[in-house]
């Protein structure tokens, strides 16, 4: 386990806050001008898909120091504004927004379940474990001749039950879920301590599997899934 094992300043330093702030100085700037920009009917389509690419990598700069962010906070403040949604439809939707940069990597998506479950949640938290288990994929499959993630979402006895997998190599590691050092080796990003911790915080569970591990895991629970490797996380409902 990383979150309970390591120190947020200990994996990031202890100037990491102020860091964040004078990036983010640079960085409101990029994302402000290349937004107007992008939109500007003056300019031609070539150049308005280039100012698009940099809004997006400003964006997506922007969401890996919020994930630094929430990783240095001890408390569990940002966790606490939860709300009723259905999770199937919301993440639908989630994944609506994430078509283009899916598309320009190549990367068919399977939804496997279509039932209907309400959980009590925060919405931006799940954002993000969305977020930050597509960006372990992004680096994983980025030497793959198969491009696939398989999402399926269950109600397993009062806790949501959610399988990620993608169709990358397996990452083989000692325990059930990474070490820091693990994290540092396995060449998958900083996303495995990110969404560690926005499980645990909420009180959910999460392991990796594969090999044997996965296959006993997956036969009990769904035949449609493929992969040989992935993600089981508890969130209580």
């Amino acid at each position: 386990m990383i979150y309970k094992n390591n120190k947020p300043e200990e994996i990031f330093g202890k100037a990491i806050g102020q860091l964040i702030h004078d990036l983010r100085n640079s960085l409101n700037t990029v994302i402000g001008f290349s937004s107007i920009l992008r939109i500007d009917e003056n300019i031609n389509k070539e150049n308005r898909t280039l100012l698009n690419k940099i809004y997006l990598s400003g964006l997506d700069i922007e969401d890996h120091l919020m994930n630094i962010d929430h990783y240095m906070i001890e408390s569990n403040e940002l966790m606490t504004k939860k709300e009723n949604f259905e999770v199937y439809g919301f993440l639908k939707e989630y994944f609506d927004t994430k078509k283009e940069i899916l598309d320009e990597k190549q990367i068919n998506l399977n939804l496997l379940n279509e039932s209907k479950i309400e959980i009590n949640f925060s919405k931006e938290v799940f954002s993000r474990i969305i977020d930050n288990l597509l960006r372990i994929s992004y680096k994983g499959l980025q030497s793959s001749k198969v491009k696939e993630i398989e999402l399926c979402i269950k109600d397993n006895n009062g806790n949501l039950l959610i399988i990620y997998t993608d169709s990358s190599s397996p990452v083989f590691i000692e325990t059930n879920y990474f070490s820091f050092e693990e994290v540092m080796k396995s060449g998958r990003g900083l996303g495995l301590l990110f969404v560690e911790k926005y499980i645990i915080m909420n009180n959910g569970e999460i392991s990796y599997l594969y090999g044997n591990k996965w296959t006993n895991f997956i036969t009990n629970v769904s035949t449609k899934i493929r992969n040989t490797h992935g993600f089981k996380i508890l969130l209580p409902l």
